[in-house]
């Protein structure tokens, strides 16, 4: 059954080549082709996608610069896909484009609020032994 997935992109990328499946296949942001994986790398919701991208787990894409889209897809999930951070991205055969929106300023705000909130974590005393 598909399910609403998100992904961030440059907007000059063709988000149709989504729906090929000679494009549908995930690459390491820093080149390293072992870490190819078959699928389309997305996020179940907007929160996990800015969560993802302030992680540092996207690499050094900055989607404040401007030219950038949230694609939204309908997909099938890949049974046993292994991408390469398990905790916000999902592997996914994309079936249809639901919609292409320009990152704008909510979703600007949703990454300040997420950046803040993992920076909070390393603000945290350690703990003495």
């Amino acid at each position: 059954m598909s399910e609403r997935y998100y992904r961030v992109q440059t907007a000059a990328r063709d988000v149709n080549e989504l729906l090929d499946p000679g494009y549908q296949f995930s690459h390491a942001y820093n080149g390293n082709t072992a870490l190819t994986r078959e699928g389309v790398s997305v996020c179940a919701d907007l929160d996990d996608l800015a969560e993802y991208l302030m992680s540092g787990m996207a690499g050094a894409l900055n989607v404040r610069d401007g030219g950038w889209v949230i694609v939204e897809v309908e997909a099938d999930e890949i049974a046993d896909a292994r991408p390469v951070d398990g905790e916000y991205e999902l592997l996914v055969r994309p079936t249809a484009i639901i919609s292409v929106t320009p990152v704008g300023d909510d979703f600007l705000a949703l990454l300040d609020e997420k950046e803040a909130f993992l920076a909070s974590f390393l603000d945290t005393p350690a703990f003495d032994d």
